[in-house]
């Protein structure tokens, strides 16, 4: 009897032991399954509307969003606008057709996206609109904005040019004059806010000087960006101003400005072997051109923006609402444009010099080969 009993028990572990293998060797179907379910779901949608391919920062934006949103689940379309606004409106109206889920958009002119954002809406009510870089002003269909900390923007371009000149120890004047961006961008504001906020205490205190009088951002702000409008701008001052006084500092709020400033100190006789040193002279994204130009002893610093960092935060956020949950924004007051505060998300700067600029190559913005 016992017998028995001991041989049923090894015949039941054996039939389990089978079946529990046989088991493992079919084919997984809940597997089978997700699959299908994958390939039968549909993709999310981005739209990515950009400014130009003409800055190198652009391009990076591009390729960052590429990688990022480079999954099966995602269906990616990018376009860029030559800088041109009305170029920028129809390509919107066009990738429309495809309808969207979310789209990502930088301004040409962050002034003049209040009808299509209204017509984007209508076609497609529930589509997310995050505006990326620069705030798309004077409406109320932007869900979202993306951008590097402006103000802080400004405010390391103004403390590196106070600590440069010591202002807290020295007297002075030291002599700066101000490039501002372009009054059709609304990131001009917080870049200039945040570097007077550090300047202006020494602006009235006497220890800086501006000699043109040109302080307020209505009359530095340089149209479209333009290199060459910076640069024959500071062609005048230097003939009307300088003639008797070397400048010490030149405020200027990104790259693309940066190269038309030195291209104009260097023709008026800075660097080189005249003995005029070259002023302080700020920027902003790291441009192949500036960073060059920086190791050259001619632009100072510049403000590295690790696109990879956006793009990670725009597929967080897409990923978020594609789940049917919201994001988590930074900050929903300091950032209005017009009509209501954006949610927004905000990533930091780092402010790069001749002493820390291979940080560009650690967060892959540059590579040596770039600066050959």
């Amino acid at each position: 009897m016992k017998l028995m009993k001991k041989m049923l028990v090894v015949v039941l572990l054996l039939a389990l032991a089978l079946g529990s293998i046989s088991c493992s060797n079919k084919p997984d179907d809940s597997k089978e399954d997700a699959k299908e379910d994958d390939k039968g779901k549909e993709k999310i949608r981005v739209a990515v509307s950009l400014p130009t391919k003409e800055q190198s920062v652009w391009t990076r934006y591009s390729n960052s969003i590429e990688k990022a949103f480079a999954g099966d689940e995602y269906e990616l379309d990018i376009q860029f606008a030559e800088d041109k606004t009305d170029l920028q409106i129809s390509q919107i109206e066009n990738m429309m057709i495809n309808e969207p889920d979310f789209f990502i958009i930088t301004s040409v002119d962050t002034y003049a996206m209040t009808d299509i954002m209204d017509k984007v809406k209508q076609q497609k009510p529930d589509i997310t609109i995050i505006a990326c870089d620069r705030l798309i002003m004077d409406t109320e269909k932007v869900d979202y904005y993306i951008a590097f900390d402006l103000v802080k923007i400004g405010e390391l371009q103004g403390q590196y040019i106070a600590d440069k000149l010591d202002l807290e120890n020295q007297s002075g004047p030291f002599y700066l004059e101000i490039f501002s961006g372009s009054p059709a961008d609304s990131n001009s504001i917080p870049f200039y806010e945040g570097a007077m906020s550090v300047l202006n205490p020494y602006l009235e205190e006497g220890k800086l000087v501006c000699k043109s009088g040109q302080v307020s951002l209505d009359v530095t702000g340089t149209m479209n960006w333009e290199a060459a409008i910076a640069q024959a701008r500071m062609d005048n001052l230097l003939s009307a101003y300088y003639s008797d006084t070397d400048l010490d500092a030149a405020l200027v709020a990104a790259d693309v400005l940066s190269l038309g400033v030195v291209a104009s100190l260097s023709s008026m006789g800075y660097g080189g072997d005249s003995g005029k040193k070259f002023p302080i002279v700020t920027g902003q994204d790291a441009e192949i051109a500036s960073v060059k130009s920086i190791l050259a002893g001619e632009q100072s610093m510049t403000v590295a923006l690790d696109t990879e960092l956006s793009a990670a935060c725009m597929k967080d956020i897409v990923d978020t609402i594609a789940s049917g949950e919201e994001p988590v924004p930074d900050d929903t007051t300091t950032y209005n444009n017009n009509v209501k505060n954006i949610n927004s998300f905000l990533l930091e700067p780092t402010a790069i010099d001749k002493d820390n600029y291979e940080l560009l190559f650690e967060w892959k913005i540059l590579s040596e080969d770039d600066l050959k």
